[in-house]
């Protein structure tokens, strides 16, 4: 009876610990090396649009991947701005821009595998562009997934944040 009493409450505690699987975010992953970007540069942040799911628009997902690519990459450069996708090109060059990050949400699915089983998922495409060069010097996906037996519920938003974390470590290490 102890060791069922034992092995339950073992369950337990490591049932409530939260991980994931990070998927193309360390530098072994990706299909070539990532190009590092310069330090105390301007970089201009695209803001992407909202994921979706299953038919479902999950708003405010694309302010808040733009807000963690700003809050992350603000100790490396100069300065960082946000900049609308229908004029990301002319508002970088107005603003002197070194770098265009420009990420995409490919997929956006939040649930509840706390109850449901089913895991979180997050996907993006990120460009960065240099601007003196005039060319695309990182085009890769990223993807991230939660675990599906979990008694904590895991974010999207907390997932994403994950892998733009490593992502921006990637490119400025």
């Amino acid at each position: 009876m102890k060791t069922k009493i034992l092995s339950f409450i073992l369950l337990l505690l490591c049932s409530c610990t939260t991980t994931m699987y990070v998927q193309n975010a360390n530098n072994v992953d990706y299909t070539e090396p990532l190009a590092k970007i310069e330090f105390n540069k301007i970089i201009c942040i695209v803001v992407p649009s909202d994921g979706t799911f299953d038919g479902n628009v999950y708003y405010g997902s694309g302010g808040y991947v733009q807000n963690t690519f700003t809050a992350y990459l603000q100790p490396f450069a100069s300065k960082v701005i946000p900049v609308a996708q229908e004029s990301y090109e002319t508002d970088s060059k107005l603003w002197g821009a070194k770098y265009i990050i420009r990420p995409i949400i490919t997929h956006w699915e939040p649930r509840a595998a706390s109850w449901s089983g089913k895991a979180t998922r997050v996907e993006m495409y990120v460009s960065v562009f240099d601007l003196e060069q005039d060319k695309n010097i990182i085009n890769t996906n990223l993807s991230v997934k939660g675990r599906s037996f979990t008694f904590t519920d895991q974010s999207a938003e907390e997932l994403a944040r994950s892998l733009i974390i490593q992502f921006i470590t990637d490119i400025t290490r």
